[in-house]
């Protein structure tokens, strides 16, 4: 399995050097897995397809808003 690492403005950091101080003033971080490999027991089989059933992603928003609140007592 290989992984990279990357910042919002593309820069690449190296998975075996970043620590969690880096982690940390690291902007937006992205993680990929770029490789995945597999075992198929048996004799002689080959795959007929590959289905990928999901994925996940991380979305970062800039924006940021201010939200009035009430605070609100439950009646007895």
């Amino acid at each position: 399995m290989k992984e990279l690492f990357f910042d919002k403005n593309g820069k690449e950091y190296d998975m075996k050097k970043i620590t969690p101080k880096i982690y940390e003033v690291m902007e937006q971080p992205r993680h990929f897995f770029t490789v995945q490999s597999t075992k198929i027991h048996g004799k002689k089989v080959t795959p007929k397809s590959l289905d990928i059933s999901g994925y996940s992603t991380t979305k970062y928003l800039d924006d940021e808003i201010e939200l009035e609140t009430e605070l609100i007592e439950a009646g007895t």
